[in-house]
């Protein structure tokens, strides 16, 4: 998929309507905006909330991509769906030239708007 230098992956996604990528949240808010300079948020109501956007990201790829903020790091470890080592949200990872050729595997994810009321889904109520 063709991205821009700077946007976040989550971005690309959805520009180009990837399936299995729900953003909920809009990639949080102000904290996870990928540009050169951030306005200060509130630390507490800052950042990712739905997790929603989970992608699968091997290595080489993994080790370099940009640093995790804390509250990816704390939505992902709450997620009720399996993990594997090398997840990370598609609104945190910034793109970069040097990702050119990475692959991303989506993860299980499903909004939480529109299959709560189904009928399909056991958790539901």
């Amino acid at each position: 998929m063709a991205a821009r230098e700077g946007e976040s992956l989550l971005e690309v996604l959805e520009r180009h309507k990837t399936p299995g990528i729900w953003a909920d949240c809009e990639g949080g808010d102000k904290e996870n905006q990928m540009r050169s300079h951030q306005v200060p948020v509130d630390f507490y109501s800052a950042g990712v909330h739905c997790a929603q956007c989970a992608v699968h990201i091997p290595n080489p790829w993994f080790d370099t991509l940009n640093k995790k903020p804390e509250t990816e790091i704390r939505r992902v470890a709450s997620r009720e769906e399996g993990n594997s080592t090398f997840v990370r949200l598609a609104c945190c990872v910034k793109v970069r030239p040097d990702m050119n050729e990475m692959v991303c595997v989506v993860g299980n994810n499903r909004s939480t708007d529109g299959e709560w009321f189904a009928g399909d889904d056991s958790k539901a109520f």
